[in-house]
């Protein structure tokens, strides 16, 4: 077959694309095919014919093209060549787009055959009838307890209620899948203030319809009074219903005022606001209970706070329900930072909105443990000859056993005696310095370190040395006074 021949002669059929409509919407599953929104609707409505193939390669032969609606012919196009999509996309006037499902199709005769081949059609729904609502009652449907009580704070806080209050959509006639529900809350019968919306799908688009859900949010910011809501539903081509009847709500949601005094420690002696803690009742912790007076709701949490957030020591739980015995406990491990301190302690309640409300502080005026209930550093003997003193150094022991002792506390020992210069005053030696407790040296029983000849040669012989400990228990950032540190005596001897 020579080239001439298939440039002149061809199939009776093509296999032809169907016509595409540029102003409908994406079809959804479950919706109108081909839908074209009603804002199309004001100007004719455009429709793309695909390109053929086998295009006429002739200046006078055309091919030919009718778009057909409902029957008649309303466009069409007579062209030679491969054409733009521009020059391809035809017209349905304004003037025929009336309401309902249409068939459109188009009729192609290729410039070398004489009869036209009709392409199969394809739907186009156009749809100007807006949703129209239940008749009977288009009110959402609230609550009994909302209607009857209204919205308050008590009912937003209930866990059941998980901060929200729902409401009904009656049955409309026929939705749709994309069809959009958008619901309002507003200060007056007149007025809109939009608060949400909701499109249905092939699943949705059924009695019963969705749920709606106004957050307590919303009416928290709508402030107390009478509030009006009301629904209207938008078809997915854009008709507007009616909007529903108003349905009015009293609004009360201001803060419950709550009445949170603070804790009792059960440990601590004292009443009101002040309490006092002798540390030797704390060896197992301190519990901190919620007075029996606080209010507390159902599903709501608590935890408790110990001390300065970011100081050592500090301690905040983690929110849990609330204990039957209204009892939060803070480990020892949180105790001995405190000795010596005034510290304060909180109880938080976290309601079901998430709402953080913190107790009246409890002072706990904290006590140090007595310098004779302190372990100290000491040596083995008693007294020491300056003279045929020991080679290897006089061994300072500390025994690892005093109350409440943990990794991270710190130890400082030292010697305080007389100069042996005429005049000067007491002088001191160090022999530990801002040495760390850990767990290794709690396990060995004993921190030891040692007291070497050089270290007593300023002092006078014979005299007296005392060998002071102090310690901290918050990290440095304090330490027991030298008058409330243990200490421990040697004779120094010719």
């Amino acid at each position: 077959m020579s080239n001439s021949f298939c440039s002149n002669h061809m199939p009776a059929y093509l296999a032809l694309e169907p016509p595409e409509v540029l102003d409908a919407l994406p079809d959804i599953e479950g919706g109108q095919n081909n839908l074209v929104p009603v804002a199309a609707l004001t100007s004719a409505v455009r429709v793309l014919i695909p390109q053929w193939g086998n295009a006429s390669p002739h200046l006078d032969k055309f091919d030919e093209v009718e778009l057909m609606w409902r029957g008649g012919k309303v466009d069409a196009l007579k062209v030679t060549g491969q054409t733009s999509d521009a020059e391809r996309t035809l017209l349905i006037p304004s003037s025929v787009l009336t309401n309902g499902v249409h068939q459109l199709f188009y009729r192609f005769k290729a410039w070398n055959e004489i009869d036209f081949q009709n392409v199969p059609p394809i739907e186009v729904t156009i749809d100007t009838i807006a949703p129209i609502l239940n008749a009977g009652n288009a009110q959402l449907v609230f609550p009994a307890e909302v209607i009857e009580d209204g919205v308050t704070a008590g009912y937003l806080e209930r866990q059941e209620n998980h901060d929200q209050v729902t409401s009904e959509v009656p049955p409309y006639i026929a939705p749709m899948p994309g069809d959009i529900i958008r619901w309002y809350l507003s200060d007056s019968q007149s007025d809109e203030h939009y608060v949400d919306e909701l499109t249905l799908n092939i699943d949705t688009a059924v009695d019963p319809l969705p749920t709606l859900v106004y957050e307590g949010q919303v009416f928290r910011d709508s402030g107390d009074g009478r509030r009006y809501a009301h629904y209207q539903i938008q078809d997915r081509a854009g008709n507007l219903s009616l909007a529903s009847q108003r349905i009015e709500l009293l609004v009360e949601v201001s803060p419950i005022p709550r009445d949170l005094p603070f804790p009792k420690v059960t440990q601590a002696s004292g009443s009101g606001s002040i309490s006092k803690l002798d540390p030797f009742n704390a060896g197992q912790g301190i519990t901190v209970e919620i007075p029996a007076s606080v209010v507390l709701y159902e599903g709501e949490e608590v935890r408790v706070s110990w001390g300065v957030a970011g100081k050592v020591g500090y301690f905040l739980g983690e929110f849990s329900s609330v204990p039957a015995d209204r009892k939060l406990n803070v480990g020892k491990d949180h105790v001995p930072q405190h000795m010596g301190k005034s510290i304060t302690v909180k109880y938080e309640v976290k309601t079901v909105t998430g709402k953080v409300l913190p107790s009246e502080r409890l002072t706990v005026d904290m006590g140090m443990i007595p310098r004779d209930s302190m372990q100290y550093g000491y040596c083995d003997v008693t007294q020491v000859s300056a003279s045929r003193f020991p080679d290897a150094g006089l061994v300072v022991k500390l025994l690892t056993r005093w109350f409440l002792i943990m990794p991270g506390q710190y130890v400082n020992i030292y010697g305080r005696g007389v100069s042996a210069t005429p005049g000067l005053a007491d002088i001191t030696f160090p022999v530990l310095t801002d040495f760390e407790v850990t767990q290794q040296w709690i396990d060995e029983e004993y921190i030891t370190d040692l007291i070497v000849k050089a270290d007593i040669m300023p002092f006078k012989v014979p005299s007296e040395l005392t060998i002071i400990t102090r310690f901290s228990f918050d990290g440095k950032e304090t330490w027991t006074t030298e008058e409330g540190s243990p200490r421990s005596k040697l004779q120094l001897i010719t």
